[in-house]
Formats: C-alpha cells, structure tokens, sequence
C-alpha cells in the first residue's frame, strides 16, 4: 500500500478501496467506481432526493401518479402525464356532447344548395343559411349584387363626373387646400394614400366646399351610412371656413 493513500469504504456498495488524502470529501460520501456514483445519483432523483419539494398528486385521466410544482397544482385544477392524456380527457369530457355548456343543434337547410346544417339555437332568424363558404359566395352573386343588392342606389356609380374632375391639378388643388392630409378628425392614420371625397355624393357638384381630402380608409368607410357621413363632413367644412374668416 502507498503511505500517500489511506483506506476507505466506498459509500454505496461498501466496498474497501484506497483514495488520496486529496480525495477526501467533507460530507463523506466516497465511491469506488463512475459507476456506483451513478447508482447513487439516480436513486437521489424524484422524491428520494432531499431536496425534492414537488407535490404529489394524479393524473385525471389515467390515475397515474405525478409529483408537481405547487404552483402548478394551485393554479391547474386537473393534472395531466402529458398531452396525449389531456387530449382524450377533453374528448370524454369537453368537446362535443360531453360538454357542459353543449347546446343541441337545430337543422337548417342551406339556402343554395338545400343540403342540411346544424347550427346554434342562437343563429336561428337569419335571412339566409349556408353550408360553407363556396354556397355563400354563389348565393351573394345572384341574390346581394346589382338591383338586388342593399346599397344600390340606382347605378349612380356609373353617372359621369363634372368635366374638371378630370383635370389633374384640380384634385392637387383641393389637396393643397387641405395641406395634403386626411381632414377627418378620428382618421386612424392605416393609409397615406390620399382621395378627393364629395360630400354630398354628387359626381356633378365639384364645388370646393363640396370636396373634402381624405384617407383610402376613410374614403372607403364614407360610402356605408351616407347620411351620416354627408352632416358629419358637412359640419367639418363649415368649421373649416370659420376658421379660415378668422385668420384673415
């Protein structure tokens, strides 16, 4: 035996072994071989270890015994092994029929192609019900366009304009007038694009007190509830010249 070697016995098995003084360890735990470390270092995990402070609990679904943080357990009424059983758990118990706020369907037909729908007691008093997206669009095209459609106004749209609305530094004009910005005050700023808008909706009347600049966006939300939109610009336009008396 080397004098610089003293013997010992190994933690796990108890098996005696020489080790340098260097190798002492203050808590005494010595081990003969990598591999009775290991043994011992995989016993000391889970709840075997001294410093484990998870809580037991199950899994809802399989029963299976879990060890959690408490954290999880407080803020999760039901505890899983892993996705696959809260996948099955939801079906048992969640979706479809299983769930507590399920509601029976009531069969509608589709207003196209007459095939049969379920939908929510809450959707029942539509005009119209469809069985997907395709249907919507082909029944719209035939049903909501044109004539038949709820904001046609006659086929003003297709009415010429005024004969200097084609005149390029007319819109410049009116868009200089407004220092090239939407003049509308709650204009979400979504579009620099900027459009000439007639207020009164007549394509004739390009009176400069009838033209106002604005946004892409708001232009395009101007043309759903008009009248509204006529008095609310009309009021802006009459602000605007107040102002402009008083700086002169």
């Amino acid at each position: 035996m080397s004098r610089n070697k003293y013997k010992t016995n190994c933690f796990l098995c108890g098996k005696e072994f020489l080790r340098y003084p260097s190798q002492r360890r203050k808590s005494g735990r010595v081990f003969c071989s990598p591999g009775c470390l290991h043994l011992w270092l995989k016993k000391q995990t889970g709840p075997n270890n001294p410093q484990f402070r998870k809580i037991k609990t199950e899994c809802a679904f399989c029963d299976k015994i879990l060890f959690r943080n408490r954290y999880k357990v407080d803020n999760q009424k039901n505890q899983f092994c892993d996705n696959a059983c809260h996948g099955k758990w939801r079906s048992k118990n969640i979706i479809g029929k299983n769930s507590p706020d399920y509601k029976e369907r009531t069969i509608v037909l589709c207003s196209y192609c007459g095939r049969p729908k379920k939908i929510l007691p809450s959707s029942l008093g539509k005009t119209a019900y469809f069985c997907n997206i395709g249907c919507k669009g082909l029944w719209e095209g035939e049903n909501c366009t044109g004539e038949n459609g709820k904001n046609w106004k006659g086929g003003v749209a297709y009415l010429p304009y005024c004969p200097s609305w084609g005149e390029k530094n007319f819109k410049l004009m009116i868009k200089n007038r407004d220092n090239y910005k939407c003049q509308n005050w709650s204009c979400s700023k979504k579009s620099i694009i900027l459009c000439v808008h007639h207020i009164d909706y007549d394509k004739m009347n390009c009176s400069p007190s009838n033209l106002i600049t604005l946004c892409l966006s708001c232009n395009s939300k101007a043309n759903s509830q008009r009248k509204w939109h006529r008095a609310y610009y009309q009021a802006m336009m009459t602000n605007k010249g107040k102002k402009l008396e008083a700086v002169k």
